[in-house]
């Protein structure tokens, strides 16, 4: 089977992960990453490559932060209405969470 997508050392993207920071550049982000890895004597990774990984990267970082603030906006309306003696649907509060879930995927 011919490969048709570089495959890239789990040490990139962790690399990646450790130094992204959304006030840099790109291209430094990029530069950074390439610095570190070179020590660690993985190969370089090309910008353009580099760049599609950090978009991805901060994507995935901003869908598990809209679903952790859509499942904490869950759990503290059926806690408020707990307090206010009414009772919660678990139903409803399932199919809430369920729903949440999947708009990270």
């Amino acid at each position: 089977m011919v490969r048709i997508a570089p495959r890239y050392d789990p040490r990139v993207l962790e690399t990646l992960k450790d130094v992204d920071d959304r006030r840099e550049s790109i291209a430094e982000i990029c530069r950074r990453v390439n610095a570190i890895i070179a020590e660690l004597g993985v190969p370089r990774v090309s910008y353009v490559h580099l760049r599609r990984l950090v978009h991805e990267h901060r994507w995935e970082e901003d869908a598990r932060r809209a679903r952790r603030e859509e499942l904490l906006r869950i759990v503290a309306e059926m806690y408020l209405d707990s307090l206010s003696g009414r009772v919660t649907d678990p139903f409803s509060a399932a199919e809430r969470v369920r729903r949440a879930r999947r708009t990270e995927r």
